[in-house]
């Protein structure tokens, strides 16, 4: 620093030029909770309560998977216990007992075969468990249903112990090996069905005729909504009809239409000449 004409040190003289130029260079006070540091808290606290919320999902999941097999074990036991009580004696109806095999259907399979449990006998123990649950499912879809659609719903019941569509074939073959009450069929076509042995090809074709009977011509798209079946099944179905000469067939233009066949049963008389 300069020194006066008295030779006193100035020793303050920068100092408050100094203290002015810190205070006109400070930034303002950042509010709390913004910029980088609050996104980063933020992100923070978003990734905390995901992870509280996740727990208590999965810890509700386990409960609820370990109270399932007590559940249909249970449904089971009712079911029983319907089906031995007589409607006559005071028992319950057939028509409650259907419907609650039905919900027991929906419950699912409580212990289903896997590779573990079942070992070298997979395949076998997998089509005794697949027959078992398609008997009645058969019987409310027709006596017949696509084996793609076997697979979505036997997938279903089974919950987390999925099978692949490799082993559902193998499973569908040993029906016959087995002597189980259904079979895997294959179409000309290439479509692999589930068939009861009660649905013969005779009761498809009835039921086609006394729909061409009752609704006129038909078309495939027509057989499928009456019968509530895929479109490949129901061309399936009026092919075996065919077949057996109680419909003809009519292409053109418009697509293929099936008629009754009326001259299968006509009386030819002697020819004339």
């Amino acid at each position: 620093c300069e020194t006066s004409p008295l030779h006193y040190p100035r020793r303050n003289c920068v100092q408050p030029v100094f203290t002015q130029g810190v205070s006109a260079k400070q930034s303002p006070t950042t509010p709390r909770g913004s910029g980088i540091s609050g996104i980063a808290n933020k992100l923070s606290q978003t990734q905390s309560e995901t992870k509280e919320t996740l727990k208590d999902a999965f810890k509700d999941l386990d409960g609820l998977m370990a109270m399932a097999a007590p559940m249909v074990k249970l449904a089971e036991s009712i079911t029983a216990k319907l089906s031995k009580e007589p409607a006559s004696e005071g028992g319950t109806s057939e028509d409650d007992a259907t419907s609650f095999r039905t919900y027991l259907l929906n419950l699912g399979i409580a212990s289903p075969v896997t590779r573990d449990s079942a070992g070298a006998i997979y395949h076998t123990e997998l089509a005794r468990e697949l027959a078992e649950f398609l008997h009645n499912i058969l019987d409310r879809e027709g006596g017949m249903m696509s084996l793609s659609d076997v697979y979505c719903i036997f997938n279903r019941a089974r919950g987390v112990a999925l099978i692949s569509p490799e082993d559902l074939y193998k499973a569908c073959s040993l029906f016959e090996q087995l002597n189980l009450p259904m079979r895997l069929r294959h179409f000309d076509s290439g479509l692999l069905v589930v068939q009861s042995l009660s649905h013969t090809d005779e009761h498809v074709a009835r039921r086609i005729v006394e729909h061409v009977q009752s609704k006129g011509p038909l078309t495939a798209i027509k057989v499928a909504e009456l019968n509530s079946v895929p479109l490949p099944l129901a061309i399936e179905q009026l092919l075996v009809t065919e077949k057996q000469g109680f419909i003809c067939r009519d292409e053109s233009v418009a697509g293929l239409t099936f008629y009754e066949n009326l001259i299968k049963d006509y009386q030819w008389g002697p020819p004339v000449f």
